[in-house]
């Protein structure tokens, strides 16, 4: 397995993932931020528990998961594409740290009971960035015989 720090250093620099969900009504995709623990390679955030999203998550946590850099120039493509499982997380702990990625946020959080925190642990992962090189890809496996995410690299 390859060192996964391109992987981290991209997905610390942004703030915003797009989370994909599946249910009855078809694929479903939602912008939301995130605040990423890199020691347990988990991406918190914050919904309300009403969301399509959250309420297909209920019934199947399996989710994917892009972060991207908008470009128009091809040799600065870069992105990332996630794959895992979704947990509500009533810990302090992770509140904190969403907090501390985005103060702002503690008020309105706080004054709001439907928003709950949420954890998306990556299982499996894969980074373009066109920087290193036309398509080029580098792709981790965090969690062997799993279920979660495309079929294995």
């Amino acid at each position: 397995m390859n060192s996964t720090l391109p992987l981290i250093q991209l997905i610390q620099k942004h703030h915003v993932f797009c989370l994909a969900s599946q249910g009855t009504a078809g694929p479903h995709a939602t912008p939301l931020f995130y605040a990423f623990d890199a020691e347990t390679r988990r991406f918190i955030f914050s919904s309300e528990s009403s969301t399509r999203h959250i309420q297909e998550i209920a019934v199947s946590p399996s989710v994917a998961a892009s972060i991207y850099l908008e470009t128009e120039e091809i040799g600065l493509i870069q992105g990332a594409q996630i794959w895992g499982r979704v947990n509500l997380d009533k810990t302090q702990e992770t509140r904190e740290i969403y907090f501390k990625r985005f103060p702002f946020s503690r008020a309105f959080l706080l004054a709001k009971p439907a928003h709950q925190f949420y954890t998306l642990q990556m299982r499996r992962a894969r980074l373009i960035d066109n920087k290193l090189g036309f398509g080029k890809k580098m792709e981790w496996s965090f969690e062997e015989g799993k279920e979660d995410g495309p079929p294995p690299f």
